[in-house]
């Protein structure tokens, strides 16, 4: 995915900069209408969830765009999270579907024994498609799997983690066109 920040000139003046408990960048148009930027697109932002002391108007317009691109890494590791939990699932589900299969096959008047077979192809791109997203993730040092500590990080809401396996400092990045992370 690439990249676009906003730029000062996309917005009318008189708009307002804030950042909303340190990643959220939102935006006060001078119409008193509510935006939320945070994966780089603005959708309409509800006021009731601003308290006072959980959003400030942001230093510079320089500090509010860091918080949108710093968003925008953090939709796609989320995106590339979900889709590998969504993935595991659907295999498990496949799999044990898969068991289910093979007894209806051997019981009397069971099903055809091809539709079984293209049950397992099935289940073999889904497995194979799982075990490249998961090593998708890993220490450029060591190659330790870090899929799971980035998760962690990511719902710490943390750019930083630590391989378990050299102790390497890791700061993740989504690279344009590519779900390989590090």
């Amino acid at each position: 995915m690439k990249i676009n920040l906003p730029k000062k000139s996309d917005f009318p003046d008189g708009t307002e900069f804030y950042i909303k408990e340190f990643d959220v960048p939102l935006v006060r148009t001078p119409s008193n209408e509510w935006f939320n930027w945070f994966g780089g697109e603005p959708v309409q932002y509800d006021v009731k969830m601003l308290k006072p002391g959980n959003n400030w108007l942001a230093e510079s317009f320089e500090e509010w765009v860091r918080v949108v691109g710093d968003s925008q890494e953090m939709k796609e590791i989320a995106c590339l999270i979900n889709t590998t939990k969504i993935l595991v699932f659907s295999t498990w589900a496949w799999i044990i579907s898969g068991f289910i299969l093979a007894i209806l096959v051997y019981s009397p008047g069971g099903i055809p024994l091809n539709y079984l077979f293209l049950y397992i192809a099935i289940g073999g791109i889904l497995l194979l498609r799982i075990l490249k997203l998961n090593n998708s993730i890993f220490c450029q040092k060591c190659k330790t799997k870090l899929i799971r500590h980035m998760e962690d990080a990511l719902y710490k809401r943390k750019k930083l983690t630590h391989c378990p396996g050299c102790g390497f400092e890791i700061e993740y990045v989504v690279k344009s066109n590519s779900s390989n992370t590090t």
